[in-house]
């Protein structure tokens, strides 16, 4: 057969590029056709209740309690290793896109921190015990500060796995606090967006605007990282990998 026009053999992995661009396209989809289905179909009626629920409950005596709740729960599954975005889609379809950024912002810090506690606690030989494949990323961060920690935290790697690296390098708790809340946010935008598009209750053109502005910002984050990662140095070539890449932590 040409060479030409031979295909990628059968069995082999998409390339990399192509596998996002296709997690891309299905995510927009799914967005969309869930908002489709609520503002053309009967189940547009399990939305309007929905808000109206919130609403109902933001707006008692005790409303408080539920972003304080919000807060609690989402910075308890964060800690337990549930994906943080996951939470920033929760945050926009029950409070909306700004409220809904700003509770899951709280919440997943919040609980990124504890691990984060509570890995130091726990210390580093018993950590690396159950995980050695962590300790040649910790050596690629150890030197960083704040913005080692904002970019770890664009790496497609289960937070989970990021905050237990990172409580295995020197970084200062400020450094640590600061950079994940930094680096939590060029992610959660457009997730709370889509979240704040299917759940909250609107037009089916602004909350397929949403949708749209999302999509636009997952590309310019996407060509920033690209950009970054072809910087002098931001490969981190020479750094010691001291465990098989085969154990590398799962992605999420």
């Amino acid at each position: 057969m040409n060479a030409s026009i031979e295909s990628t053999p059968p069995g082999e992995p998409l390339p990399r590029k192509t596998s996002r661009f296709l997690k891309l396209s299905l995510l927009v989809l799914l967005v969309v056709a869930i908002i489709a289905l609520f503002h053309f179909t009967p189940f547009g009626k399990y939305q309007a209740e929905w808000n109206k629920a919130m609403l109902y409950m933001q707006n008692h005596q005790l409303g408080w309690l539920v972003p304080v709740a919000f807060v609690a729960l989402a910075a308890s599954f964060v800690m337990v290793g549930m994906p943080r975005l996951a939470v920033c889609a929760a945050g926009g379809a029950a409070f909306g896109f700004f409220w809904g950024m700003l509770w899951a912002e709280i919440g997943t810090v919040l609980g990124s921190y504890a691990l984060f506690l509570f890995a130091r606690r726990t210390g580093r030989e018993r950590i690396l015990r159950r995980w050695p494949a962590l300790e040649r990323y910790s050596l690629a961060l150890t030197q960083g500060g704040i913005g080692t920690v904002v970019i770890a935290r664009q790496l497609p790697i289960n937070g989970f796995f990021v905050s237990v690296t990172l409580a295995l390098t020197q970084l200062t708790h400020s450094q640590y606090l600061i950079g994940t809340a930094l680096g939590y946010i060029p992610q959660a935008i457009p997730v709370t967006l889509m979240g704040a598009g299917v759940g909250q209750s609107m037009s089916f053109a602004r909350s397929a605007s949403y949708v749209l502005i999302a999509v636009c910002w997952l590309i310019v984050v996407g060509i920033f990282l690209k950009r970054f990662r072809n910087l002098p140095g931001a490969k981190g070539e020479g750094t010691p990998a001291q465990a098989p890449t085969s154990a590398n932590p799962p992605e999420g």
